[in-house]
């Protein structure tokens, strides 16, 4: 499979250019050993120093920079509305990269939640996504609203479906497109959204893609 060139023309974040191209898997000569552990550990610093840095951001940056940084969400909303005055209920406007970043993010805290694999860390994952949606509407709501509004989230996450992995995987292969074009796009969706391992991507990708893409 393929991968657009992370490090093209984005500015920095807490990753700089050369931690993005060796997380992507395309720096040449990728550090090893002892260099590989510091580079991991200054990767894990600035990432727990940008979480924490979120309580001077959501408190000190001011409403006007907040609306620039999220105009990408603010587009997407108008354009569903669009849609939806022109009876197009079920369709939704292409995500760009700001609010598959913000996917990502939820993603992310999902998963590492997940790792824990006890019950209180579930416990903790609902608690800081309710206090988290409940406390900004409430700030919304001291500044803009002339009444005082309660607000109260709920957070509940199901299993909806159950399936041993293999036979999951097998009916996965089945529902492939037989035209390459198709089962591009239809495998790197499925990876995309989470929905198959990385290394079983690559093998779909290469017994429905890649004997094309060299032709």
């Amino acid at each position: 499979m393929t991968n657009e060139d992370s490090t093209s023309i984005r500015g920095r974040g807490f990753l700089t250019k050369d931690d993005r191209k060796y997380l992507m898997g395309e720096k040449e000569n990728p550090p090893e050993g002892s260099a590989r552990r510091q580079k991991h550990r200054r990767i894990r610093e600035r990432l727990e120093n940008a979480i924490i840095d979120f309580q001077i951001i959501e408190q000190r940056l001011p409403d006007k920079d907040i609306e620039q940084v999220f105009e990408p969400a603010y587009d997407w909303g108008r354009e569903r509305r669009k849609l939806n005055e022109e009876g197009k209920l079920e369709e939704y406007p292409q995500t760009g990269d700001f609010i598959n970043g913000l996917v990502s993010f939820f993603n992310f805290f999902a998963y590492s939640m997940a790792l824990g694999r006890i019950q209180q860390v579930n416990n903790l994952r609902n608690l800081v996504m309710t206090e988290g949606i409940e406390s900004g509407l409430r700030k919304f709501m001291l500044n803009y609203h002339q009444d005082y509004l309660e607000y109260q989230a709920s957070i509940q996450v199901e299993v909806t479906e159950r399936d041993a992995m293999q036979n999951y995987l097998v009916n996965i292969d089945r529902s492939i497109p037989e035209k390459p074009n198709e089962a591009a796009e239809e495998i790197l969706r499925l990876y995309n959204e989470n929905r198959i391992p990385a290394d079983f991507a690559q093998q779909l990708w290469d017994h429905y893609v890649g004997n094309y893409e060299d032709e």
